[in-house]
């Protein structure tokens, strides 16, 4: 698969908070971004997948968007054992060096 395919995992992440919680409002405060920006990033996610994720009314995952968040889980859940099985045994630290634009668009 070409990277350029990957969604940016800022939007798997909104996606995945926003099918779980169902409001605009608690995955922004979980996320620490805003409401917009919840809004912006599933849209980005529907624009790259070309189809609806949710029901605009109630929030309500689309039949494709149950799908995609199956795998959004299983993706993500394999990103959160890798640093604790790694870190067991040393415990080591990465630390960046980045400029404020670079973290605010791509880390945060």
């Amino acid at each position: 698969m070409s990277v350029t395919r990957i969604p940016p995992i800022q939007c798997l992440l909104t996606f995945e908070a926003l099918a779980r919680l169902r409001s605009v409002t608690q995955a922004a405060e979980e996320l620490c971004v805003t409401p917009s920006a919840v809004s912006h990033r599933v849209k980005q996610l529907e624009q790259i997948l070309g189809t609806k994720l949710f029901g605009r009314a109630d929030f309500s995952v689309t039949t494709e968007g149950s799908e995609y968040l199956a795998h959004v889980r299983e993706g993500l859940a394999i990103l959160e054992r890798f640093p604790s099985a790694q870190s067991a045994p040393g415990k080591r630290k990465l630390r960046l060096a980045v400029t404020p634009t670079f973290a605010r668009a791509i880390l945060i």
